[in-house]
Order: C-alpha cells, then sequence, then structure tokens
C-alpha cells in the first residue's frame, strides 16, 4: 500500500491577488494565501499567529485581515486541513465541498 499523504498542488503554498474595500471607502488589491504548506516556514508561522492575510489600506494605514478560507497541509504530520475564518463559517459546507471537488480533480 502507498503512502497515504497527499501530495497535490492544491496544497502547495500559494496566493491570490483580490480587491479587498477598507471601511474608509478605498479598494485596493492585496495578495492573500489561499494555501500554506508546513514546509514553508514564514508563512506557516504568520498561518499559526494569525497574521497571514493581513493587509494595510493605502489611504488610512487601517489593518485589516482579509477572510478567505485557506488550507494548511503539514505532510508530516499528515494533516491538511480547511480553515475559515469566523466570517466564513455560514458557508462552511459550501467551502469545503469546493475544496474536496478541487482535490479530487487532481487524483
Amino acid at each position: 500500500m502507498g503512502s497515504r499523504v497527499y501530495a497535490g498542488r492544491s496544497t502547495s503554498t500559494r496566493k491570490e491577488r483580490v480587491v479587498y474595500t477598507c471601511p474608509c471607502g478605498e479598494r485596493y488589491a492585496a495578495d492573500v494565501w489561499r494555501a500554506v504548506d508546513a514546509r514553508d516556514i514564514e508563512e506557516a508561522r504568520r498561518f499559526m499567529d494569525g497574521s497571514l492575510n493581513r493587509v494595510r489600506c493605502p489611504t488610512c494605514a487601517a489593518v485589516a485581515d482579509v477572510q478567505v478560507p485557506v488550507a494548511y497541509h503539514d505532510a508530516g504530520a499528515g494533516r491538511l486541513i480547511l480553515v475559515l475564518a469566523d466570517g466564513l463559517r455560514h458557508r462552511a459546507l459550501a467551502e469545503r465541498a469546493a475544496f474536496l471537488t478541487m482535490l479530487a480533480q487532481e487524483a
């Protein structure tokens, strides 16, 4: 029987650009992380301390956490989890279904 550790590209550290709207009204492009592999030490540390998807408004300098689902993969510990921010809890089932569909398409 082969290894049970998932090694698909969906769990590789990756980010994407989104448009974020600050409470001051400013809209700006921000890079947010959608997946973190534990081997990427800096991103894993920021994921664990909650600062991974923190952005700063270029107009008013307000700091905010962009709430997007983030996959965390630690192959050494045999963990693959999808983390949802509190603001996305109402979409938990839909987000998990989309994530599992993406994983299945890689198989």
